[in-house]
């Protein structure tokens, strides 16, 4: 979930652009850039796309930096769990080289140990501290991107430090668009802005699908069983925090995206990224469910795309129990039913389905 950005100071999204990416990303929002030696950012939780609008315009227009709208999935809607996060600065206390992280993506790791905060807070102090503790520059080395980007599989994560530097781990798995680099296609519109992109075909075996197009050049792989999500708090106002700092100065796992043949989407499918990526959440929050790819093909073609994730995400709540999700995943008339709700009730419409069962 989230879509995670770079740009440079002519970078020109649009109003429609923003709107887009706010539409299924609405959990937060923040920047980060570096000026004058110091290491800088923005957060906020909008209440509408023309909330972010503005503060995207304020805070983000003409500025080199990297961007997130957060859709959550691990910890609570509130400031804290809104990108960037301090990897050292700021409340991560003094350090040598202040540095802040973005992340898209949903980490094997999860968030076990404080279900209020994102897998990617926990990441950072188990992982990221413990690792640049003694020498954050390595962070910019490309042989830590390459550690780094096998550790977390499919997930994109950028760092940036108060000089300026910045380093994207698993930078081929997102597209350029715009004068940027946007981390998937699934969480905004590509459809409708990019060309339609070339797939390889199915590999065969236990490989799975080969490079989803020739650039990526990889296959995902490995395996993951991230802790379940927990509900999330009721969004708040407009607050935004802002920052500022002058200092100057095995891991073998992979995340995971089960596909095979017999799942029959074809690898022509325009909702193939689509189906990837909740199959990736799908897998983590129901380990045995038995929900194939055509049915998560068919959800998208019944549902939307946004009412699709949602969907995934109310199973994650715990809203929708396993069996009312194998009852929606099977069912075509029931989709529609959900879709068809107000985002607002779907909660209550998840119940009555429950209901009728």
């Amino acid at each position: 979930m989230c879509l995670l950005w770079t740009q440079t100071a002519d970078t020109n999204f649009t109003e429609e652009h923003l709107l887009d990416f706010y539409s299924r990303n609405r959990d937060g929002a923040g920047f980060m850039w570096a000026e004058g030696g110091a290491l800088h950012y923005r957060k906020a939780l909008p209440r509408s796309g023309a909330e972010f609008v503005a503060f995207y315009n304020e805070n983000c227009r003409g500025k080199a930096g990297a961007g997130h709208v957060r859709m959550r999935t691990h910890g609570n809607i509130d400031m804290t769990n809104c990108h960037p996060y301090p990897v050292f600065g700021f409340d991560a206390g003094e350090a040598e080289m202040p540095m802040l992280l973005m992340h898209n993506g949903v980490l094997h790791t999860g968030n076990s140990t404080d279900t209020t905060k994102s897998d990617t807070w926990h990441y950072i102090r188990t992982y990221l501290r413990p690792l640049l503790d003694k020498d954050p520059s390595i962070a910019f080395e490309p042989f830590f991107a390459d550690v780094i980007g096998e550790h977390i599989g499919s997930n994109r994560f950028v760092l940036m430090n108060h000089s300026g530097q910045m380093v994207t781990i698993n930078e081929s798995q997102g597209v350029r668009f715009n004068g940027a680099w946007l981390s998937n296609e699934y969480a905004w519109s590509a459809a409708k802005y990019l060309p339609r992109k070339a797939y390889t075909g199915y590999t065969g075996g236990t490989g799975g699908w080969g490079a989803r197009d020739a650039k990526q050049g990889k296959h995902i792989n490995g395996g993951s069983v991230p802790a379940k999500k927990q509900k999330t708090t009721k969004r708040g106002g407009t607050t935004t925090l802002t920052g500022t700092t002058v200092k100057q100065a095995p891991l073998p796992l992979t995340f995971q995206a089960q596909v095979n043949q017999s799942n029959g989407v074809s690898t022509d499918s325009k909702w193939l990224d689509d189906v990837l990526e909740l199959r990736s959440l799908l897998d983590a929050f129901y380990i045995d469910n038995t929900t194939t790819n055509r049915q998560l093909e068919a959800m998208i073609e019944e549902m939307g795309v946004t009412a699709a994730y949602f969907a995934v995400e109310l199973l994650g709540d715990g809203v929708i129990t396993e069996k009312s999700w194998d009852s929606i995943s099977t069912s075509r008339k029931e989709m529609r039913y959900f879709a068809e709700q107000p985002r607002n009730t779907w909660y209550d419409s998840v119940k009555t389905l429950g209901e009728l069962q």
